[in-house]
């Protein structure tokens, strides 16, 4: 997730990132004193720019008003930037990191989407299986979710980035997320099925872009049935990739 992350802070032009590990010393930590330590002192800041409602420090102690008291006092410049709204309804509701979690939660990816300007991604190296895609006639690319955000479980239309020499090949896909019910499955695990696709994917990272809900997970009695199902969300999954507005971004 990191990854993904860097990766779009980069597009917009940053050329340094400092990530701070979280843990009970800087959780600990009031304030003024992160203030003083992090900022001013470690990280010798001229400009400092928040969005609306920011909080930090023990307790949750600091907010807009003391940071632009800090920065009068301490030379550097305070921005509290304003509320982005759904332009779509006006002054309507206001875009916020909650709710755009909760809606990828909900498999509600296209919203999602809306909200963050561009498509979700996740990325991963893909790890092996045991093969029932393939068996069904639709192998599939296996990858980890464990402390991932991720959508909740049901068959997606997506985009699968592949990066080699510098450059990233999208290729249209159906994405299952579950523990796989119809075979007493117990593990959440993210596979994604490319279409017109047949070159070997093991230990390749994946960026895999959600752009449509195609249905909810469920149990099929059988195992045909389950071919027969994921064939109508193959197709199903075409539709939606074939008239969607938003592409993922092309850098790699």
């Amino acid at each position: 997730m990191r990854r993904v992350l860097l990766r779009s802070i980069g597009e917009i032009g940053v050329a340094a990132v400092v990530n701070l590990r979280y843990g009970p010393a800087l959780a600990g930590q009031m304030a003024e004193a992160f203030d003083a330590t992090v900022l001013v002192s470690g990280l010798a800041i001229s400009q400092l720019v928040v969005g609306p409602g920011f909080v930090f420090g023990k307790g949750r102690g600091g907010d807009a008003a003391l940071l632009h008291d800090m920065a009068a006092r301490q030379g550097f410049g305070f921005t509290e930037v304003e509320a982005v709204r759904d332009s779509g309804h006006g002054a309507g509701p206001m875009f916020a990191s909650t709710d755009i979690r909760v809606l990828i939660r909900r498999g509600q990816v296209d919203l999602a989407a809306r909200a963050l300007g561009r498509i979700w991604e996740i990325e991963a190296r893909v790890q092996h299986g045991d093969s029932r895609g393939e068996a069904l006639g639709f192998p599939t690319a296996n990858m980890p979710l464990d402390g991932v955000l991720h959508p909740g479980p049901g068959i997606y239309a997506v985009r699968v980035g592949l990066a080699a020499g510098g450059a990233v090949t999208w290729h249209d896909a159906a994405a299952y997320i579950g523990t796989r019910p119809t075979f007493a499955g117990d593990t959440m695990l993210l596979e994604v099925y490319l279409f017109d696709y047949s070159a070997d994917l093991y230990d390749r990272r994946l960026r895999v872009a959600f752009v449509g809900l195609v249905r909810k997970d469920q149990t099929f009695d059988s195992p045909h049935n389950l071919k027969v199902q994921m064939a109508a969300d193959c197709e199903r999954a075409r539709e939606i990739l074939a008239t969607a507005r938003q592409r993922p971004k092309e850098i790699p």
